[in-house]
């Protein structure tokens, strides 16, 4: 069982988004046609003067853990649960993989064999501090945004940053990740770069693709990419095969 994160800055996007984008609609619904997965995309409070973090983790927590405990009822596989995420709904899907049962939420019913994570914020205490000592635009706009976010300044509120940050999670045992960025993304690049740093300094399992010329949205294209989008579509479908049906080899799609 598979489950997809919108993206959307925390204050936008639907859990229609699975099927609204087509690099994620063609990319997972194949597998579902072919019988390799089922999927559910999970919706989560945006952020707004009344939620803020980690109010929409837990949201993300709570909906795996009913999941997970009406395992019988949707005819789910609770102990081999994939978790892919863009962009926010990436963060999110890697604070709900990589934390432990008392993080957040009170209980795990589910055990995450591994995470897809597009275009992450990773380290929001880094990213944070990295905007507030610059001084150009972009850096300016993601600092009013976190700031927004966590409801204070990042040396007002550091443990909020510290806390959503999926890079404090990571461990020798963490589920294996697929990182993907794009050499284009000003906002974020580095973060994917964090976590991967982070990864291997701790033993955790994690792969780091970084496509040539793509921005932020990864899954809109472009002539000029590298790896294509159908060159992605086929290495994210050949990581969720290998993820649930592990020592079969290359499973012919």
């Amino acid at each position: 069982m598979s489950f997809f994160f919108h993206g959307g800055g925390y204050t936008r996007g639907s859990k229609n988004d699975v099927t609204r984008i087509d690099f994620f609609r063609h990319t997972l619904f194949t597998l579902i046609e072919r019988n390799k997965i089922k999927i559910a995309s999970i919706d989560f409070r945006n952020a707004d003067k009344d939620t803020a973090m980690p109010d929409i983790i837990t949201d993300c927590k709570d909906a795996l853990h009913w999941l997970g405990s009406n395992a019988k009822d949707h005819k789910i596989d609770r102990q081999n649960i994939g978790l892919i995420g863009h962009s926010s709904g990436a963060q999110l899907a890697l604070v709900a993989g990589l934390s432990q049962k008392s993080d957040f939420s009170k209980n795990n019913t589910y055990r995450v064999t591994f995470i897809i994570s597009l275009s992450a914020p990773t380290d929001f205490f880094r990213q944070a501090n990295d905007s507030l000592n610059a001084g150009d635009k972009l850096s300016q706009k993601m600092k009013k945004t976190l700031e927004y976010l966590f409801g204070g300044k990042v040396n007002e509120v550091p443990d909020r940053y510290t806390e959503a940050s999926p890079v404090n999670y990571l461990n020798h045992i963490s589920p294996p990740t697929l990182i993907l960025t794009g050499t284009k993304d000003k906002r974020l690049q580095n973060n994917s770069q964090w976590l991967k740093e982070k990864a291997d300094n701790v033993g955790a399992k994690a792969d780091l693709i970084i496509v040539k010329n793509a921005g932020h949205r990864i899954y809109r294209g472009g002539t000029d990419i590298s790896p294509s989008l159908s060159e992605l579509t086929d290495r994210i479908q050949q990581y969720i095969i290998n993820a649930f049906y592990p020592g079969n080899g290359k499973i012919t799609l």
